[in-house]
């Protein structure tokens, strides 16, 4: 692909950031809404009765993901790949996801008891779990079609999907759970996943041509070699998480898994930011030309979402107090401690665990994810084990943090056996300290703020201080310098309304970058 003119931007960077952009956009949504459910929900359930909650959930969660044979994946990239065949190709992913799915639908209602009794170690809680005998065809169903939509192009449905579903499941959980407590918020999980399906199907048969009832055993046969170690890879993700499940239902409360729980998916604050752009790079990196292509395609991802990515780690580590007394209240006291340990994972992008998955599946090598995740577990169980009975949930914390990290230097390693990898490291660590240094003038900005609005407004102003001081920062040490600023005004310029939010940052840039420029000339 050609550069982008007087810009020193690929073509694939923008194309890829407008994706990430839109669909940042749908996340960002979907993450307030959620948020604010999550909020309300925790608050009526507690710390106790959302450990209840987050325990059964894991059981359906467990039997999806060994139902999807990896082929949402699958169904981003070869509807992208081959574009005269994407309804054949689509066709034949849903019919055989569905028939998959459907079955373990049904082991998850027949074998509610074994499978409470011993994944979650509460057999008393398995009618509950029949309960979300449904959500396991509908939510995998959901999700091969948010991505069917993607492969033919249709990111504006595609990202329409996540924000239907999590405000259908927050209205009717928050109503459910305020009548039936538990049982009313797992109601509201299974039927929003239902009605959100049913609309998707709607919103993907209305934009896609060639959809039929018929399976081609070729094009299946082609998605299964690529999928199907992804799907490997999936279970054994799978696997590792149901571990932790099965270690901490046997060693802790269901009030000090509610804590931990909580603390987990606060993680959706940084993936806000940088969970689209690993779907928007998979298209891109799959639509490279070759691998010097690929290779300029991935160092470009690294260099520019780092620059976010690393302060919003940063960020969220020092004010987790007051992230988690936003989203939950004061009774989750123990949720900041796990918080600060899990959002480390995301200093990882700095080396490029944002794109490295997408950056394999393009080049097909998805045996190399499913290397990486088994070195990783293989490091994890006994890790997992040791540190719970030693240090309690903070260690649980840990090895998380610790497989994430070997997972993401295996699959560099791997992914430098096929491109040439060039880290900058000396840059992403400046990169690093000059985030850290960012967050020092939180220290005077420490609130005993109680009230949820008066904790928002605290946590807005030292998020407005961090980053006019990360910016002051960066530009003054060389990390954020003109050609930064021409790349992000680049992208800015072709993403419409969206681009006019990144204005007073651009403006704030110019205006830092001209004053340190008349300072070394003074």
């Amino acid at each position: 692909m050609k550069n982008l003119p007087n810009s020193g931007i690929g073509e694939a960077l923008v194309e890829a950031t407008a994706i990430a952009v839109t669909l940042a956009w749908s996340s960002l949504a979907s993450v307030v809404i959620a948020g604010v459910g999550s909020l309300v929900v925790a608050r009526i359930l507690g710390p106790e009765g959302y450990g209840v909650y987050s325990l059964v959930l894991a059981v359906p969660s467990f039997l999806a993901a060994i139902s999807d044979l990896g082929l949402p994946t699958a169904l981003v990239r070869y509807p992208s790949k081959y574009s005269d065949r994407a309804g054949s190709y689509i066709s034949s992913g849903l019919i055989l996801l569905a028939s998959s799915a459907s079955f373990t639908s049904l082991v998850c209602f027949l074998f509610r008891e074994p499978l409470a009794r011993y994944i979650i170690n509460r057999p008393e809680y398995s009618e509950l779990i029949a309960i979300t005998a449904p959500f396991v065809l509908s939510y995998l169903l959901l999700s091969a079609l948010r991505s069917s939509l993607l492969g033919v192009s249709r990111r504006g449905r595609a990202a329409l999907v996540d924000p239907l579903y999590n405000t259908l499941r927050v209205v009717l959980s928050i109503a459910l759970a305020s009548i039936y407590y538990v049982r009313g918020a797992i109601v509201g999980f299974v039927v929003a996943s239902i009605i959100s399906s049913a609309v998707s199907l709607v919103l993907l048969i209305t934009s896609t041509t060639g959809l039929s009832l018929k399976v081609s055993r070729e094009l299946l046969i082609d998605m299964l070699k690529f999928s199907l170690p992804l799907y490997a890879t999936s279970i054994l993700a799978s696997l590792l998480g149901t571990y932790s499940t099965i270690v901490m239902s046997r060693a802790f409360s269901d009030a000090e898994i509610g804590n931990y729980r909580a603390a987990a998916n606060l993680l959706s604050v940084i993936s806000v930011a940088i969970a689209p752009f690993s779907t928007a790079f998979l298209r891109v990196f799959s639509e490279a030309k070759d691998e010097t292509e690929l290779a300029k395609n991935f160092a470009d991802s690294i260099r520019y979402v780092s620059l976010f990515s690393a302060p919003l780690t940063v960020f969220s580590f020092t004010c987790s107090v007051d992230v988690v007394r936003v989203v939950y209240g004061r009774r989750y006291i123990e949720a900041p401690e796990y918080f600060r340990v899990l959002v480390l994972t995301y200093a990882l992008t700095l080396l490029g665990s944002h794109s490295l998955g997408s950056a394999l599946n393009a080049l097909g090598e998805t045996r190399y994810i499913l290397i990486s995740n088994t070195i990783g577990a293989l490091v994890y169980l006994p890790l997992l084990y040791l540190l719970t009975f030693r240090v309690g949930l903070i260690g649980v914390a840990i090895a998380s943090a610790v497989l994430n990290t070997v997972t993401t230097l295996t699959q560099l390693y791997l992914l430098s056996r096929r491109i040439s990898v060039r880290l900058k490291v000396a840059r992403q660590a400046r990169l690093l300290a000059v985030s850290a240094v960012a967050s020092l003038p939180l220290v005077a900005l420490t609130t005993t703020a109680t009230g949820f609005l008066e904790s928002l407004v605290v946590l807005l102003a030292k998020f407005l201080v961090y980053s006019a001081t990360y910016l002051l920062v960066a530009v003054a040490l060389g990390v954020v310098g003109v050609g930064e600023v021409k790349v992000i005004k680049t992208l800015a310029s072709g993403l419409g309304v969206f681009g006019t939010f990144l204005s007073p940052v651009l403006w704030y840039l110019d205006s830092l970058i001209k004053l340190l420029t008349r300072f070394k000339r003074g």
